[in-house]
């Protein structure tokens, strides 16, 4: 207490003053209030305390004065307060670690001593303290335990602290709970015991994870048993594999990193392909890689040439697989032959013409496509026929394919004075009229082009027949029997090229037919009569038969040729007994022939017969009086003849022949004893010549053939 020595001394006075005023009160039997010295009365304070800690100490203000208490139970003050007086008890220092209050501490002194202070300690709540730090690199949210339990969830770097604060002196231990995604935070500085402040020095450092692993992998299917495949992954991480199923490779790629698979090394005789090979690893490893084994195969193939414009050959590989080409150059077959296979390209179909032979056709794959199968393809050997009248054969002559010039072959005989000759449309067959009677027929040899009788050879005709036509199927042939104005009819046998003459054969014609024309469409045929007339039959399709449809003025007089455009639209005639060439338009439902307006078109002296081309485009006409070849160009829409020029040919020519092609063509000059050759310029119809050849004695019809494949 800060007492000074006076107030001491007061107190002491007061004290002492107390004491004898208590001692007269009891002798005097009572008690009460004090007299003061000047004998007005005094009053106490006092009261009770309750709630003090032991060995804790209160000190009470009472009016001014300190009053220390160092145990629970009653307290008092002096007597020194006069009735009516104001007093005032406060707590003036609390015991350590208490709060006290005062209840009934102020009011006025009544007539006795105040009793009823009560005075009320109770231990104050220890401090607490909070438990916190700093958060560094977070990029996600992260959740810290204290002690295991008290948690925090954070979601930015920054200061934090924990919910719960703790008492001094308590322990505390900061871990991670949760750890954000794809980042790993540790704690520094992490535990230790409250010093009587808030904790701050807790460090939670977060860091972004390293990328994952990511393994690579996926399935093999189709891989033959007792072979290997080798994966690789990007170039370095090798796997071999020999059975099918699922497969990881050994390496891993981290996350966001590319991967991949590739096949350096194939199983024997097969290929592996590669699905979903590559791409950039995410989180979780890559399974989807799948790898396919198939039996490895090869294309086969080659190079073609040789082949003719507009044609075509089919080709085979092992008996299957058929391949058209419609061009020379290179070729490859569809199907793949199968590693360790064999193969064999062959020619199914001939082009027309022309032979294809092969060479390195056949083999084994090994580990390469095949590209040198060599398919080469000539033109067939095209041969000339020529009757010789008076020499009683025929003369052959191989053509030259590039020059059209002729080598001899040799003759065969014929039947008496033969006077024409037809080839069924295959080349198979020759077919020739003999004046003197009957018809010879021959097998051809497509190789040397030589004739050879067919069994039967020669068959029956009409009297002095002049002329022999094939239908445009082959399946009939038609013989113009000058003689008796007839034609006959024959079926052919398409295996033995043999004659058999149709019922109601032969049929009645004009008189002194000459010749037979037959239409492209083989519906029509138009016989030339030596009288001035052209006689137009419908042909049965089905029988061959012929009827008469109607019978034209020629315009020309006596008539010896006629020919039909290949399109069947226009008709010509010619005769020795003119110097004109008629034209006619052909109806194509009856056959009949009306005049072309310009009708006849002059020619030279006496033409013998005419050709067109096989394009439609030129008309020829030999004149055999003035020796010579007349060209025309024939428009198209009307079929008139426009004159191209005339060309010189040997003595009397009779015919003219022209190779398919419609390249070259070949004259016999009756007179003459030879074949004169023109090229043909295809542009302006121009006939170009090539050479004159010796034929026989009175070459007198000529045909070109052209044998199958």
């Amino acid at each position: 207490m800060n007492l000074t020595i006076d107030r001491i001394r007061r107190l002491r006075a007061i004290a002492a003053l107390a004491a004898t005023a208590s001692l007269l009160a009891a002798c005097g039997g009572g008690g009460g209030a004090a007299p003061s010295a000047s004998g007005a009365q005094k009053y106490a304070v006092s009261g009770t305390l309750t709630g003090l800690t032991p060995g804790a100490t209160l000190t009470l203000s009472v009016d001014g004065q300190s009053l220390s208490i160092s145990q629970n139970g009653g307290f008092n003050t002096a007597a020194s307060l006069a009735a009516g007086t104001a007093y005032a008890v406060t707590v003036a220092t609390p015991p350590n670690g208490e709060t006290c209050t005062v209840t009934n501490g102020s009011g006025a002194i009544g007539t006795g001593n105040v009793t009823d202070v009560q005075v009320a300690c109770t231990t104050n709540p220890s401090a607490t303290y909070t438990v916190g730090g700093t958060v560094s690199g977070l990029s996600g949210s992260v959740a810290l335990l204290d002690n295991g339990g008290d948690e925090v969830t954070l979601s930015a770097s920054g200061s934090f602290s924990f919910p719960t604060a703790l008492f001094d002196h308590a322990s505390y231990d900061v871990t991670v709970g949760t750890q954000p995604t794809g980042q790993t935070c540790s704690v520094a500085n992490a535990a230790g015991t409250v010093q009587g402040a808030q904790v701050t020095n807790v460090q939670v450092s977060c860091a972004n994870n390293p990328p994952p692993a990511i393994t690579v992998g996926g399935g093999l299917s189709g891989l033959a048993a007792g072979t290997a495949v080798v994966l690789q992954d990007n170039g370095t991480d090798d796997l071999t594999l020999t059975a099918n199923g699922a497969f990881t490779f050994h390496g891993t790629v981290s996350s966001g990193s590319p991967y991949a698979v590739t096949v350096v090394s194939q199983p024997a005789n097969q290929s592996c392909s590669v699905a979903n090979a590559s791409g950039t690893a995410g989180n979780g490893n890559v399974t989807n890689v799948r790898v396919t084994c198939a039996a490895r195969s090869y294309a086969i193939g080659g190079t073609l040439s040789g082949l003719t414009a507009g044609t075509s050959v089919v080709l085979q590989d092992n008996g299957g697989d058929n391949l058209t080409l419609t061009a020379s150059g290179w070729f490859y077959f569809s199907q793949n032959v199968a590693a360790g296979s064999t193969y064999g390209v062959t020619v199914l179909t001939q082009p027309t013409h022309e032979t294809c032979s092969v060479t390195n056709g056949s083999g084994t794959t090994a580990a390469n496509n095949v590209t040198n199968v060599s398919v080469t393809c000539s033109v067939n050997p095209q041969y000339l026929y020529v009757a010789n009248v008076h020499g009683n054969d025929v003369a052959a002559y191989r053509i030259d394919a590039s020059t059209g010039a002729l080598t001899s072959i040799g003759s065969f005989p014929t039947g008496s004075l033969p006077v024409s000759i037809a080839l069924d449309p295959a080349g198979n067959f020759a077919y020739v009229a003999n004046d003197g009677g009957g018809v010879s027929a021959y097998r051809i040899d497509a190789a040397t082009g030589a004739l050879a009788p067919v069994a039967g050879s020669p068959f029956a005709a009409g009297s002095y027949p002049m002329s022999v036509t094939i239908n445009p199927t082959g399946t009939f042939a038609y013989v113009a029997n000058n003689g008796d104005g007839t034609v006959s009819v024959y079926r052919i046998d398409p295996t033995t090229g043999a004659l058999a003459q149709i019922p109601g054969s032969p049929f009645a014609a004009g008189p002194a037919p000459y010749a037979v024309t037959i239409n492209p469409a083989g519906t029509f045929a138009y016989v030339a009569n030596d009288v001035n007339t052209v006689s137009v039959c419908s042909i049965d399709a089905a029988s061959g038969a012929l009827t008469l449809v109607g019978t034209i003025a020629s315009g020309i007089g006596p008539v010896e040729s006629v020919a039909v455009t290949p399109g069947g639209t226009f008709a010509y005639a010619v005769g020795g007994g003119s110097s004109a060439v008629s034209a006619f338009t052909i109806d194509a439902t009856t056959g009949l022939l009306t005049a072309i307006t310009g009708s006849p078109f002059a020619a030279a002296t006496s033409p013998n017969a005419v050709t067109v081309n096989p394009a439609g485009t030129f008309a020829y006409v030999a004149n055999g009086a003035s020796n010579d070849i007349s060209a025309y160009s024939i428009d198209a829409p009307t079929g008139v003849l426009v004159p191209v020029g005339t060309f010189a040919a040997g003595s009397d020519p009779s015919e003219i022949a022209i190779n398919p092609a419609g390249t070259f063509a070949y004259v016999p000059n009756r007179n003459g004893n030879d074949i004169s050759v023109y090229s043909i310029d295809a542009p302006t119809g121009v006939l170009v010549p090539v050479g004159t050849f010796p034929a026989g004695s009175s070459p007198y019809f000529a045909v070109v053939a052209q044998p199958p494949n």
